[in-house]
């Protein structure tokens, strides 16, 4: 059996205990970041559409405008 001491040790050295606030955290920051990678994609993607003249202006603000209201909402219901 280990002693207090040994189990405080343990801990410390193992980088402490994860409470589920932590992992809250971590799984927010890790969707967040997907989400704006994805967000930036689509916008740099429409953008060239734009650009080549496959689309015109108003699809691509619409879908600019899409995107981000996607994005406050996610930002909106995944909070740590």
């Amino acid at each position: 059996m280990a002693t207090a001491a040994q189990q405080a040790a343990f801990k410390s050295g193992a980088g402490g205990t994860l409470t589920m606030g932590d992992f809250s955290l971590t799984f927010a920051l890790i969707a967040s970041t997907l989400v704006l990678l994805f967000a930036g994609w689509l916008i740099i993607s429409q953008f060239k559409a734009w650009n080549k003249r496959k689309i015109d202006l108003y699809e691509f603000i619409w879908a600019v405008v899409r995107v981000l209201l996607v994005v406050i909402m996610f930002g909106y219901y995944v909070r740590p």
